[in-house]
Formats: C-alpha cells, structure tokens, sequence
C-alpha cells in the first residue's frame, strides 16, 4: 500500500541582499525624516522660554511704568528689578534673580542695547545680531523715555524672527 498524502515541507525564507538593502533604506528615510524633528523641538523649546522671559520683562516694564508716569526706565536697576514676579513693586526691593535664560539655565535679567530706531524700525528689520547671547532679552529704551522695544535672542544670539519674512519679533510700547 502507497502512501497518496503529499508530505508538508517547510520552506525557511532567506531574504535576498535586494530585500535587505530595500528595508535598510526604508528604515534610513524614517530616521531622515524623524530625527531632525526630534533635535529642533529643544531649539524650539528653548526659543519659546525665551518668549515667555520677553512677556514677563514686559509686564514688569509696563508695571514700572503706570507707577512713573507713563515712563519707562532707561536702564534695567534695581527700581524695575523690583517689579518682576517676586518683587515688592515699590521701586526700592529687587528681586534677587531674573528669568531664567533657557541656554545658559541661568537666571538674568535682560541687557540693555542702545538702537537709534522706533520699535517699528528695528521690527521691519532683518533679525541680526542683537549684542545679546543666547536666550537673553535685550532691552531697547528709546530716548523719550515713553517707548521700548524688547528682542529675544535665539541659540545662535541672532533676535528670534517675527511672523513675516526678514523681521524680528520685538515687544513694544508706542505712544
């Protein structure tokens, strides 16, 4: 008697240098396209703290000022120290330590630059340096005493870049 029932066999898969090379590529692009995604959200991260120190200098710049009629101070003292979170807001007791600069994770207040230009014509410009380092806000008294601007430095101590091409992002007060 002959036995009709086919015998299974198995077949182990070896996969060709053509199907290895295929996933290794595939595998490849995913990285390319992940990995650079992954390296700019600290950038982009450290580029919003800096966004928020900005707002914070400017609500102590706009305390300071309804508390001096209507004037903003020409340098960054121990009277507008006193107006940031922490601070009595009596002109006279600073707070010991400023923002903490997203970079550096060291608490600073901002620096003071000298631009002969409104806040609108140091918005319109192309962002370059701003004498600052990275992550520190630069503050911009303009002359009258009743306008400022205020610019934020990126990773690479250039102003962080406003919503249209080639401007800075400057927090402002116009009279």
């Amino acid at each position: 008697m002959t036995n009709t029932t086919p015998i299974a066999t198995k077949h182990r898969h070896v996969w060709t240098p053509v199907e290895f090379g295929l996933v290794i590529f595939f595998v490849g692009m995913l990285l390319a396209m992940i990995v650079p995604r992954f390296l700019n959200a600290e950038n982009k991260a450290n580029d919003d703290k800096t966004r928020v120190n900005l707002i914070i200098t400017q609500v102590a710049l706009e305390s300071y000022a309804a508390d001096h009629n209507n004037l903003y101070p020409a340098a960054v003292d121990d009277a507008l120290k006193s107006y940031y979170p922490g601070g009595m807001a009596d002109g006279k007791t600073p707070v010991s330590q400023g923002p903490v600069n997203s970079y550096t994770k060291q608490p600073e207040f901002p620096i003071v630059a000298k631009l002969p230009a409104t806040p609108v014509a140091i918005c319109s410009e192309e962002p370059a340096s701003t004498g600052g380092e990275r992550g520190q806000v630069v503050y911009v008294p303009q002359d009258d005493r009743r306008t400022y601007a205020l610019l934020g430095t990126t990773g690479s101590g250039k102003s962080i870049a406003g919503i249209l091409p080639k401007t800075s992002l400057v927090y402002s007060n116009l009279w």
